[in-house]
């Protein structure tokens, strides 16, 4: 299993080096300070990416036969090394730099996972990802030249069609009759006709 991961990790960041970092040139390692980019966009992305690697490093090792609480550590810092990586790759990009708040903000996905499994035993609170693709008009052209025009490259890189959901099942915290089980509190984020950070 820890072959297959770290297979998977190699050919990710290849595939991510080809979508994301290949066409911007490359420059001493430098720090970059985003945080009032995007509208906290890119923060979120960096939220959901450390904790949905975070779960689902944890289930799979546990599905291996690791021992829960090894498996949730081993999840919460394989989510935090995945995206420590892609950081040190942005501090080697003129385009970008290395982000102490994204540091953060993985930091904060991984402990949304971690926490709730130390408190709780289980995930009672759930981050989501939804997109939908923003329809950009006579700014297409600008779109397509800034997000890509594949589908995967725009999830990946358009803020404006992704909305960030924490989503609160009310049923974890109060007793619910059967009927009404479905009841979930949910918060989103997202933004509209962002072009520029």
């Amino acid at each position: 299993l820890g072959s297959v991961q770290v297979g998977l990790w190699g050919g990710s960041f290849y595939a991510l080096n080809n979508a994301w970092y290949a066409n911007y040139p490359k420059a001493k390692f430098n720090l970059y300070n985003d945080w009032k980019e995007w509208q906290q966009m890119d923060k979120m992305g960096h939220v959901w990416s450390t904790y949905q690697i975070s779960r689902h490093t944890s289930n799979i090792w546990q599905w291996a036969g690791l021992e829960k609480n090894k498996a949730i550590w081993v999840g919460a810092v394989s989510g935090m090394a995945y995206l420590s990586v892609i950081e040190i790759l942005d501090g080697y990009s003129d385009k970008w730099g290395f982000s102490i708040p994204d540091v953060l903000a993985n930091t904060a996905g991984a402990g949304l996972f971690l926490g709730q499994e130390l408190l709780w035993k289980e995930q009672r609170i759930s981050l989501k990802l939804s997109y939908s693709p923003y329809q950009y008009g006579n700014l297409k052209y600008r779109a397509d030249e800034l997000f890509g025009s594949g589908d995967v490259e725009r999830l990946l890189k358009d803020y404006n069609g992704q909305t960030y959901w924490l989503s609160i099942p009310l049923r974890n915290f109060l007793p619910f009759p059967e009927k009404l089980r479905f009841l979930c509190l949910s918060l989103g984020l997202g933004c509209e006709e962002k072009l520029v950070g």
